[in-house]
């Protein structure tokens, strides 16, 4: 029996890569990741060398989950799973989300 899993990455505002993979029952989150983009990882040709690392490092610094909730590569995967990689904030969003409303505001008349 195999799960299909599938590995989403957010590579910038509005910008999403996702790949689907096929692995054995009973696979772990690292494993998986391992199976996906470690030496013979089966996306490892088809990804660029340093978004396979960033996987790998990701995965190692714990920065990637399942279904958004950051998990150890020990979890257990289960079919339908979405693994995803986070990446750090660049902006506090209560600040970005102050800033565009000052840009759309219009100046009142008095």
């Amino acid at each position: 029996m195999t799960l299909d899993i599938t590995l989403v990455q957010a590579c910038g505002p509005s910008q999403v890569q996702e790949w689907r993979l096929q692995v054995p029952a009973g696979t772990t989150l690292g494993q998986a990741l391992q199976l996906a983009f470690g030496p013979a990882g089966a996306l490892r040709s088809t990804t660029p060398a340093d978004t396979a690392d960033a996987w790998l490092q990701a995965a190692a610094a714990g920065e990637v989950g399942v279904w958004g909730r950051v998990e150890p590569a020990s979890t257990p995967l289960h079919d339908g799973d979405r693994i995803e990689r986070y990446r750090a904030l660049r902006v506090d969003p209560k600040t970005a989300r102050r800033e565009r409303y000052r840009k759309r505001a219009k100046p009142q008349a008095r």
